[in-house]
């Protein structure tokens, strides 16, 4: 058996098979773990927890059981801005267009300069370029 800890708004914000009544309304889920009345309106108790349990990741209705949060965000999925990556293709689709251009006007200036070397060799050997 478990004691979940509900919000006004029916959020299951802690749970604990050994839950404590501390002075003053506080309620403890383990020695670290403790919420005031304020945050909390109702403790209900349950069998079983969902596997994938996590606080703040579900409600609790009453003839229903639990359902998950709308709201709640999963802290460590990766979070992805698609815009951010379009935007940074955009930006490297760019960069190689203008890295192969450069590549481009390189090439003609080697040749330029291989056919230079070629007439100054033929030159300084005495032959007619």
């Amino acid at each position: 058996m478990f004691k979940i800890i509900l919000t006004e708004d029916r959020m299951v914000i802690g749970c604990s098979d050994n839950l404590q009544f501390l002075s003053d309304g506080i309620v403890a889920t383990s020695p670290t773990q403790r919420y005031a009345k304020s945050a909390y309106s109702n403790i209900v108790e349950v069998d079983t927890l969902p596997a994938d349990y996590e606080d703040y990741k579900y409600n609790y209705v009453e003839g229903v059981g639990f359902v998950k949060n709308e709201e709640w965000v999963d802290t460590d999925a990766p979070i992805i801005d698609i815009k951010a990556l379009k935007r940074e293709n955009e930006l490297l689709k760019n960069s190689l267009l203008e890295l192969t251009s450069y590549i481009a006007q390189q090439d003609v200036r080697l040749e330029t300069q291989e056919q230079a070397i070629l007439e100054l060799s033929t030159l300084i050997s005495g032959g007619i370029a």
